[in-house]
């Protein structure tokens, strides 16, 4: 069976639907915006966003904004902890019997020949101790996957360096 509930348009342009069940589960849904939110006096409830289990193919999750001249951002946040560690963020492709499933993090690609396209940027946490950063194949009981850092081709001018350095330190080594 389905649920569909809607909400008609207002003159103001701003139209909104609110669903909660007690003190501990929300879903807000307005003009341009989306909530949905748990709350607790002690500990927040969970969400979770999945496509059901199935004997031959589940189905798949998209999370997308929407085309547009400027279009939205989208961001993955771990809330921050006001005593003990952070909580990490993973993300993870896919287990399987036969091959294990790809990850894949890729900038946005310019649609204008003369124009960059997006930086990768893997950065550890600051502290008074940085956090580390690893690039490692795992461990295997055949063969172990290889590393490689390259730059991209180019077929109008240089392609970029790979550049492996240290920062100066001005209190140690």
């Amino acid at each position: 069976g389905s649920v569909a509930v809607r909400v008609g348009k207002s003159h103001s342009g701003v139209s909104s639907l609110d669903l909660s069940a007690g003190n501990f589960a929300s879903i807000s849904l307005a003009q341009d915006r989306a909530v949905f939110a748990t709350s607790g006096s002690k500990v927040s409830g969970g969400i979770d966003l999945m496509s059901g289990s199935s004997s031959t193919t589940s189905g798949s999750i998209r999370l997308a904004t929407g085309s547009a001249a400027s279009s939205g951002s989208l961001s993955l946040l771990v809330g921050a902890s006001s005593s003990g560690d952070g909580a990490a963020a993973v993300l993870s492709a896919g287990d399987s019997v036969s091959s294990g499933g790809d990850l894949y993090l890729s900038a946005g690609n310019s649609v204008k020949s003369k124009d960059a396209g997006g930086d990768a940027v893997i950065l550890s946490g600051s502290g008074a101790t940085s956090g580390d950063v690893r690039i490692a194949s795992s461990k295997a009981t055949a063969s172990s996957g290889s590393v490689a850092i390259t730059t991209g081709s180019s077929s109008n001018g240089d392609t970029g360096t790979v550049a492996i350095s240290t920062a100066p330190s001005t209190d140690g080594k």
